[in-house]
């Protein structure tokens, strides 16, 4: 590449719209330039087909990230984290209190099925692995809406909408249509609903989920919100347990 030869976040604007892109010229006599543009492409074809359900790990080694300074370094490769990163350095999203004082709120609940029908689960509650769920969110404002959860070993599954669907948008009450099932094993497993203005870039949210709500078991039983969303997202959580032991017992949610 020469001195000449524009960013990678230039090149991922070209990638968005060559038609208009001032880039085209440059490109089109520009072997090297070609040869990023390749990558990238290539980049983000892995990321749709691989990257959920994994863990944050897989999602960065197949990234193949270029060093880059900032905390968000390790997730601009690929086209996909490009658009995220301009995204997530906007201000942070104000505390739900704020949200609230301008009518703004989102609720979760979440479902799964009994012998007497469907049943609403509690915050914490015990939950066999692989049980199928389904979600109700109800928002005061139209918002595009993503179901996502994080266990204590860093994996995190995109649980509304499939994965390669955009995020409907919103309002009022709404079932969810389909099912999920979460991705844990044994312990503490956080699903967080997300509704913001405009759709979430995917991968940016998985590094988000994995350095704020994973790591240890009390790390997820802890996170009760994610801090750093585009301004104006709105969030609720639920927190389950799978395996044998009695959900909220010595692990009190902080």
């Amino acid at each position: 590449m020469t001195a000449r030869c524009p960013s990678d976040l230039r090149l991922e604007g070209y990638l968005l719209d060559p038609e208009r892109s001032e880039l085209g010229e440059h490109v089109g006599g520009c072997v090297t330039c070609r040869v990023r543009l390749e990558r990238m492409n290539a980049g983000g074809d892995d990321f749709r087909q691989y990257v959920f359900p994994a863990t944050i790990d897989a999602v960065v080694a197949a990234a193949a990230p270029r060093p880059r300074p900032g905390w968000i370094a390790p997730f601009l490769p690929v086209a996909a984290a490009c658009a995220a990163a301009m995204i997530f350095l906007l201000k942070p999203v104000p505390p739900e209190g704020i949200l609230a004082a301008r009518g703004e709120v989102l609720s979760l609940e979440v479902f799964t099925g009994s012998s007497e029908g469907a049943r609403q689960l509690g915050n914490g509650e015990l939950l066999p692995e692989g049980t199928p769920l389904r979600f109700r969110v109800k928002t005061t404002v139209p918002c595009r809406v993503r179901v996502v959860s994080a266990d204590c070993e860093g994996r995190v599954v995109l649980l509304y909408p499939p994965p390669g669907e955009d995020s409907p948008i919103v309002s009022g009450t709404s079932v969810l249509p389909g099912e999920a099932k979460l991705g844990g094993d044994e312990g503490p497993e956080r699903i967080f609903a997300l509704c913001s203005r405009e759709p979430l870039p995917v991968l940016a949210l998985a590094a988000k989920l994995s350095d704020q709500a994973t790591g240890d078991d009390d790390r997820v039983r802890r996170a009760s919100r994610l801090s750093g969303l585009p301004e104006g997202t709105l969030q609720a959580t639920l927190l389950v347990e799978h395996g044998e032991e009695k959900a909220g017992q010595g692990h009190p949610e902080k």
